[in-house]
């Protein structure tokens, strides 16, 4: 659980700092020379930036709409998961992906987006993902445990829900927010496509339930999201069920 004093705040933009705090991670530590991370939803690219001016690391910002992006990072303009330009160049090639309060957040199907990102991974290599609690489903449905059991079956990697506090920086009103953490390369030899449909028939039909943040000028909704099992589900699935 992330202490209360260093909650970090969203959706401005934010530095290296406010990143560790969300992710855990030492940057400085964790990105070596040698290494690729991609910033999902990086904005200017800000965080990004700070690494470079520490390591010769292979620095990719992502933003959905054109966005001018600091000098020395590679800037990618996609919207995710239908854009799959990044996941045919980069997949099984990144070291770290993190999406704080991007694609997972913003996209029509967030368990989508969680699986392409996931594809991103190499070897040994992790994903951290940053979004409110409620994208992923009922807390107290079991969606987490099949999200879970289809990372492990499917897709041979590993992910974590990790709730905590965090706070919209209009009304600074605590929001609850949840740290996604998926670890390992995908084995999977399905398409990028196929993985969705196994995720759709495994763990149900995508829908959106109610608007539980939307901007000022309401240029931009995150949606709370229910996934509902089709009856024909498990009998289509690959995974195995609990």
């Amino acid at each position: 659980m992330i202490h209360t004093n260093l909650i970090p705040s969203w959706p401005k933009e934010r530095d290296l700092a406010c990143y560790e705090l969300f992710t855990g991670l030492d940057f400085e530590k964790e990105i070596l020379d040698d290494m690729a991370w991609i910033d999902i939803g990086c904005r200017t690219g800000k965080a990004l930036s700070q690494i470079r001016k520490k390591s010769k690391a292979i620095l990719l910002g992502v933003n959905a709409h054109p966005i001018r992006v600091r000098p020395g990072i590679i800037s990618i303009s996609a919207t995710l998961p239908e854009d799959t330009d990044i996941y045919e160049k980069y997949k099984n090639k990144m070291d770290l992906v993190t999406d704080i309060h991007g694609a997972v957040s913003y996209c029509s199907n967030p368990l989508e987006a969680l699986i392409y990102e996931a594809c991103l991974l190499k070897h040994n290599a992790q994903a951290i993902i940053v979004t409110l609690e409620h994208r992923m489903g009922e807390p107290s449905s079991d969606v987490f445990k099949k999200i879970e059991n289809f990372f492990k079956n499917t897709m041979n990697q590993t992910i974590e829900f990790q709730p905590f506090p965090s706070y919209s920086d209009n009304s600074k009103t605590l929001i609850h927010t949840m740290r996604i953490t998926i670890k390992g390369k995908c084995h999977s030899t399905l398409s990028l496509n196929n993985l969705f449909l196994e995720a759709r028939q495994y763990i149900g039909e995508m829908r959106k339930n109610k608007v539980i943040s939307e901007a000022k000028d309401k240029s931009a909704q995150v949606w709370q999201i229910l996934y509902r099992k089709n009856k024909t589900s498990l009998n289509n699935s690959h995974c195995e069920p609990f």
